[in-house]
């Protein structure tokens, strides 16, 4: 595992992309993404999200990795 500029890879490296993410209206803007990419060969992702303090909550969901996703917190909403 390599960690470089706070981003954390596991197995070898690959050509970079450019990621454009347009924030929804009802995200304010401190809230940072989080990208997760899941493995090439897997068909499914589950993902647990708990979020503590003022704003605490529990999301599951799993998702087809044909296409991408974005979950929005703000809302409860994939």
């Amino acid at each position: 595992m390599t960690e470089k500029h706070e981003n954390i890879s596991v197995g070898e490296s690959v050509s970079s992309r450019k990621l454009e993410i347009e924030l929804p209206n009802n995200v304010p803007s401190k809230v940072k993404p989080i990208v997760i990419f899941p493995n090439v060969e897997c068909e499914r992702v589950s993902v647990r999200v708990i979020q503590y303090g003022k704003c605490y909550g529990v999301l599951k969901v799993e998702v087809d990795t044909d296409k991408p996703h974005i979950i929005n917190l703000n809302t409860g909403v994939e």
